[in-house]
């Protein structure tokens, strides 16, 4: 059975990017930035991209792009190296990503350890430029059993009000899930890797959980969260420890 994966710690985030190009109002620093309606824009459909330096060589395993204009025939690669430039060299990372439609998701099973990293797109079929909301390049967190309850609601936050000859009005808003795991027999090995993602992420960073994998490249449902409330583990039993857990968290629109 395929278990939960955690995306917490964006190393994306703290690098320095190179675009290719970048559309004016658009820059790829939005990429970023938590918001995943701010994007970057490209100004040209081929041979795009976006290189970071991470300063330093990272241990990556996970990548994901949220909010993207990709056609089903673009080419995307996500690729990294020692060498700045050196894109495709033995003994890098160079992966052909397949196109699907909302969120774009890969993960490795081994940590790949490199300072320079490069998203690489080209797409003919589109209309004049690529965009990009969100990025994540960094580690995740896989708990020894995944979830074991799972409860979704749907939320609506749109404004109703009533005129006084009694008519209804709308101010519509984006709809939103909450989605809550629960978790038996924690081991308190995991407990402490869900606290280091806690520490890491609380109520104010947005992050990212894949819910169920099927291979390296192939995944079912990943949402971008942010936590709604503190997470409880209380101690079942002494002695043999383990704990049962409760997570609770909102998509973001």
């Amino acid at each position: 059975m395929a278990i939960i994966k955690f995306m917490y710690d964006n190393l994306w985030d703290d690098g320095t990017l190179t675009p290719s190009s970048e559309a004016a109002g658009f820059p790829a620093a939005n990429t970023q930035h938590r918001w995943k309606t701010r994007c970057w824009r490209s100004t040209s459909d081929t041979d795009e991209s976006i290189e970071n330096d991470l300063a330093s060589p990272q241990n990556i395993k996970a990548f994901i792009i949220e909010n993207h204009n990709f056609t089903a025939t673009a080419t995307l690669r996500i690729q990294g190296n020692d060498v700045d430039d050196n894109w495709g060299e033995a003994g890098s990372v160079d992966v052909l990503l397949p196109i699907t439609a909302g969120t774009i998701i890969y993960t490795w099973s081994s940590n790949q350890f490199f300072q320079y990293w490069r998203v690489f797109i080209d797409d003919g079929d589109n209309d004049d430029y690529v965009k990009i909301g969100r990025i994540y390049l960094g580690p995740f967190f896989e708990p020894t059993r995944t979830y074991a309850t799972h409860t979704v609601g749907f939320i609506d936050p749109s404004g109703i009000k009533q005129s006084t000859g009694g008519q209804y009005s709308a101010n519509e808003k984006t709809h939103y899930k909450t989605i809550s795991y629960g978790f038996i027999g924690i081991t308190e090995a995991d407990f402490a890797s869900f606290e280091t993602v806690y520490d890491k992420v609380g109520l104010s960073k947005n992050y990212f959980i894949c819910e169920d994998s099927a291979g390296a490249s192939a995944y079912a449902i990943t949402y971008y969260v942010r936590n709604t409330s503190k997470w409880e583990f209380p101690l079942i039993k002494a002695g043999v420890t383990y704990r049962n857990g409760n997570i609770t968290v909102e998509t973001l629109r």
